[in-house]
């Protein structure tokens, strides 16, 4: 039962740090010409929360291994993420149109990186969750 209660705090914290993570990337966005690939990275978080969600409605009254083990792999990317955003880009593209796009040409691959790793993370869960169901 403690195993249940773990798995169902472990997606409700990360819906949490997701939403975050979400509010950061609307905001980097209002930043002058905000290239494509913030708008994908906002795209992919939000199916990641709708997945987040999918898989707290499917985990309730059962443990599933393979979803825990899917899930443990994504704090890391998600604090990565918000760090990277809050820290890289927010703070120190605060100024004019020029600081923030030189700020996000420093910034781009690793944020690239980060939504790659974020994919990778939510099609894990989701097979996880296609296991459970089959």
């Amino acid at each position: 039962m403690a195993e249940i209660v773990g798995l169902v705090a472990s997606i409700w914290s990360l819906a949490q740090v997701a939403q975050g993570v979400a509010v950061c990337v609307r905001r980097v966005s209002e930043l002058d010409k905000a290239p494509t690939q913030i708008q994908a990275l906002q795209e992919q978080l939000c199916i990641f929360q709708r997945v987040l969600l999918a898989a707290d409605a499917a985990s309730q009254g059962h443990e599933n291994d393979v979803l825990r083990c899917a899930i443990s792999k994504t704090p890391g990317i998600m604090d990565e993420l918000l760090q990277v955003l809050t820290i890289k880009l927010i703070k120190q593209g605060s100024g004019s149109g020029r600081a923030r796009r030189r700020a996000w040409l420093r910034h781009k691959t690793k944020i690239n990186s980060l939504k790659n790793k974020l994919t990778e993370a939510r099609e894990g869960i989701f097979l996880a969750l296609s296991t459970d169901i089959l």
